[in-house]
């Protein structure tokens, strides 16, 4: 359910790349946030199967910057959303703001293969479990705090690899992509 671009959903377009670019985006939104990016307050307040299919005919992004009428109202998943580095949360805004009804402007499969490859090695994982981008800790004198836990931490040293800021952690591996970035 919401997975299909608009233009399938109103069987208006047959699958293309375009298509599928919006399905792409859709599933790394639901493996990193563990939700549809449509189903907020909006969505959520249609009772019947039917209507909701009508709605995902014209969704809304749970994150829009500029209409929220669907807005998200888990504060989990908020909290999952405000852990996101600003690259992976324009990726998102583009994608299902001006891509969601003009399929040209949505984000190619390269670059969501880029900024979650960035997202890999920029890492950091606290003790409590959490994966957190570097991007987003503040760091004080080499050490920061989990925004989930609480715990304060030693930030581990980082490498420039080309575009890349690898995160240097035991057992991390140097991946190709890393030093061959075309």
């Amino acid at each position: 359910e919401g997975w299909a671009a608009p233009e399938v959903m109103q069987n208006s377009n047959h699958a293309s790349v375009h298509s599928d670019e919006h399905t792409l985006a859709v599933l790394i939104f639901n493996a990193l946030m563990m939700t549809n990016p449509f189903e907020g307050k909006a969505f959520n307040s249609i009772k019947y199967y039917d209507d909701k299919q009508e709605y995902l005919k014209r969704p809304v992004f749970m994150f829009d910057p500029v209409d929220d009428s669907n807005r998200c109202e888990n504060e989990d998943i908020k909290t999952l959303w405000d852990l996101l580095p600003a690259y992976v949360q324009q990726l998102f805004c583009t994608t299902f703001g001006p891509g969601l009804h003009q399929p040209d402007k949505r984000v190619c499969a390269k670059a969501w293969g880029q900024a979650l490859l960035q997202l890999l090695v920029e890492g950091v994982v606290c003790k409590c479990g959490a994966h957190l981008s570097r991007s987003l800790l503040s760091v004080q004198q080499g050490m920061s705090h989990c925004p989930l836990c609480q715990r304060s931490f030693r930030i581990p040293a980082a490498l420039r690899v080309n575009d890349y800021l690898v995160t240097l952690l035991p057992g991390r591996r140097l991946y190709q992509f890393c030093l061959d970035p075309s």
